[in-house]
């Protein structure tokens, strides 16, 4: 076992952290693993004139990190310099605040060219700037300002956390910006990201404008592409620090189910796991070594998402146990877009507590769920209509996990289920 502050220790696991990162995304492209097929649709559009594309999915499924892959492979491809930007919107954003960000990015994507290339560019991006400075910021102020620099330079601009800008009538505005860019055939292509269930919730306006959009919808990462970043991950440490770790096909198959399909939570476990085995200089991790992971990844989880799980089963009552219907919340089947219906609960309930639940008797906890404070569950519809999802779908996982962790499930055979009562 490793000593503390052992400087060989300490660079061991720089390396790993660099590695596995669910707090941040990938930029990297070494270490980006699956999403092959949104990748090429993104790039597909970024290579067609008056072609952009929204991609849209769930939070914390790989979105930004998909961006910075196109952003990537956008300037691998570019013949000569290229400008990709990426402006990152905000819930005090409007259509103009985003643009005025532009200029200023487009400078520190000028200091990473070639002295001369940025030199020459110099006075094209001064010009663009005047514009957006000199008049009021419309569709068609923008439009003229992206024309004078992609007329000299291929241009790439991501607008990232597209769904949190507040003002309401902005997405019409960005649809009459795309329209324009489109028919215009200026060569700059627009990448939109955010979290929405389709594409109407992130852009509204011109139907027109929907051929000029590719749409890709980012899905739960499935089960080898999860298993892509645990084995691929321990490859490339291996690779770039010399330290080999192997896991158990136990461990990582349950890693893979925990993460439910989220790709920050194969980052945070198969992260926790290698933390752990070097620490105790250990080449193989196995169960035992992922149970000390599971606890340290909780603590390690977001602070909203602990904070929320917290509050949603707390309770006076002793027996009041919100945490096993939260659970069988979580282990609920769902539909395409994630919600569930009262009855969806009554099994996976019944398979945890070990004996009969009716809907009468957890009916309650599902309200305070969807209630202030907890808002844990988002709710559609009305009396038998009634359906819930998790408001946010990185709490499913994390409820998972805890409820491993609590000895409420068990691994058997590869598979989490119910411990049997």
């Amino acid at each position: 076992m490793a000593t503390p502050g052992d400087p060989v220790l300490a660079v061991k696991l720089a390396a790993l952290k660099k590695i596995f990162r669910p707090a941040s995304p990938i930029d990297d492209r070494e270490l980006f693993r699956g999403r092959t097929r949104e990748l090429v649709k993104v790039i597909g559009a970024v290579q067609e004139l008056g072609q952009h594309a929204v991609v849209y999915g769930e939070r914390g499924i790989g979105k930004t990190s998909l961006a910075y892959m196109a952003r990537d492979s956008f300037r691998q491809t570019s013949m000569g310099p290229s400008l990709a930007v990426r402006i990152p919107c905000s819930a005090d954003d409007d259509f103009a605040s985003v643009w005025r960000k532009l200029p200023p990015r487009l400078v520190s994507e000028l200091d990473l060219l070639e002295p001369s290339y940025a030199e020459e560019l110099s006075s094209t991006v001064d010009r663009s700037k005047s514009v957006i400075d000199a008049n009021e910021i419309t569709p068609d102020v923008i439009a003229r300002a992206l024309h004078l620099i992609s007329s000299r330079v291929p241009l790439l601009i991501v607008l990232d956390e597209f769904d949190r800008i507040g003002d309401l009538g902005s997405p019409t505005l960005f649809a009459d910006l795309i329209k324009t860019l489109s028919d215009d055939l200026i060569p700059c292509t627009l990448v939109i990201v955010g979290v929405a269930d389709d594409v109407d919730g992130l852009i509204s306006g011109h139907r027109s404008v929907e051929r000029a959009l590719r749409q890709i919808a980012m899905p739960r990462m499935s089960p080898g592409e999860l298993r892509e970043i645990i084995v691929g991950g321990f490859a490339a440490l291996h690779e770039r620090a010399g330290v080999k770790i192997t896991l158990a096909p136990q461990a990582e198959s349950t890693i893979v189910q925990l993460a439910q399909g989220f790709p920050n939570y194969a980052h945070l476990l198969a992260g926790s796991v290698g933390e752990i085995a070097l620490v105790q200089g250990l080449e193989n991790a196995g169960t035992d070594v992922l149970a000390l992971a599971l606890k340290h990844a909780l603590e390690e989880a977001q602070q909203s998402i602990r904070t929320s799980y917290t509050e949603a089963v707390s309770s006076a009552r002793t027996d009041a146990q919100f945490s096993t219907t939260l659970l069988a919340c979580a282990m609920a089947k769902v539909d395409e877009l994630g919600f569930f219906a009262p009855a969806d609960v009554r099994d996976p309930l019944t398979e945890i507590v070990g004996k009969p639940r009716e809907t009468q008797h957890f009916l309650h906890h599902l309200k305070k769920f969807s209630d202030e404070p907890s808002w844990i569950l988002e709710v559609r519809g009305e009396g038998r209509k009634t359906r819930y999802r998790f408001r946010n779908p990185l709490m499913r996982p994390f409820v998972y996990m805890k409820g491993l962790k609590d000895g409420y499930l068990t691994v058997e055979t590869g598979s989490i289920r119910p411990k049997s009562k």
